[in-house]
Parts: C-alpha cells; structure tokens; sequence
C-alpha cells in the first residue's frame, strides 16, 4: 500500500537562472531568510494536492501530450510576495503569458485535477521569512529589474517533503516538450 503524497506540476529552473539567482542573493544585506534549495526551484503550474496513487499520476504524466509550439517563460522584477501588505516570500514575476496559462490549463485537465480558482501568477519563489520580521528589513520595497528567460522545455510531478527544517522537493517524473524552433 502506497502513503499518500503531497504532489504538485512545475516547470523546473533551468541552469542559467540558477546561476542568475545565485549571483542575486549574494547582494541581499537584510536579515536571514530560508533560500530555495538550488535544485528545488520551479515555476508551480498545478498546486499541491494530497495524492493516493501517485503512481497513477507519474503514469498519466508520461502519456501527455505536451504543445507543439516553443514557448519562453520570463522573469522581469524581484519583489517581496505574495502581496506587498502579506510579504513571507521573495520571488520573482513576469507576465502571464497565454501560451503558459494554456499549458497550465492543459496540464490541470490531462491530470484531472480541478482548477485553481485563484488568479495564475507567473512566479518564482527564491526565498522564505517568517512575516513577523519583515519589519526588521532594512529593505521594505523591493522591486529589482531582472531580464531571466527560460523555455518551458519540460513540466515534472513533483513531491513536497515536510521537514523540520522546510519544505524540499523531489522530482518523481518529467515530460519534456519536443523541441521546436517556432517561438
């Protein structure tokens, strides 16, 4: 008998981002926050849900079909999230491309999850605090200029591992896209 798993669908990061966020948080002069895990990263396209055969999941998510167009997914600004009233996040944002929100849907009903009522936000989260010393912040606003670009070459079922020390994740299966030179 399999446990049940908390899982969820992401875009992992790819190399050159990493190392862009790497250079990033070596500027960050305020108080301690829980950094990402370099190999945890991802852009979440189907939240987390409570899983009793994730087995059936990894197998439905080797039979999709992914788009047969290329797609970007980018990353413009660096800003505390996930509201500037509520900062417990640091992340980066970009525009919520149609081609992403048609993989996101797609994705939701090839794996039979329902739809997340809530608005999809193209975000990266790169960091974590506890809310209650954000005021201890020397940097209150944050709004920093980045240019990060990937392709959504990929979406993988992931597992969200609750440890004492934080959350972790680990990838039990990816799909990758065909590649394509259409953009």
């Amino acid at each position: 008998m399999t446990t049940a798993k908390y899982l969820f669908i992401a875009i992992p990061v790819h190399p050159a981002i990493r190392h862009a966020i790497a250079e990033w948080k070596q500027t960050w002069q305020d108080p301690p926050v829980r950094w990402m895990d370099e190999q945890d990263l991802h852009v979440t396209l189907v939240p987390p849900w409570l899983e009793s055969n994730p087995e059936e999941c990894i197998d439905r998510l080797n039979r999709f079909v992914p788009p047969s167009f290329a797609h970007t997914i980018q990353f413009n600004r660096i800003r505390f999230g996930p509201t500037p009233r509520n900062p417990r996040l640091i992340w980066a944002e970009g525009p919520n491309a149609s081609e992403t929100l048609y993989i996101k849907q797609t994705i939701e009903r090839w794996m039979s999850r329902p739809r997340d009522p809530r608005p999809f936000r193209t975000h990266l989260t790169l960091a974590r605090f506890d809310p209650k010393i954000f005021s201890s912040f020397a940097t209150q606003k944050l709004n920093k200029p980045v240019d990060w670009r990937q392709p959504i070459d990929r979406v993988a079922l992931y597992e969200s591992i609750r440890q004492e020390s934080g959350v972790n994740y680990r990838i039990l299966a990816e799909k990758r896209f065909p590649e394509n030179t259409t953009s």
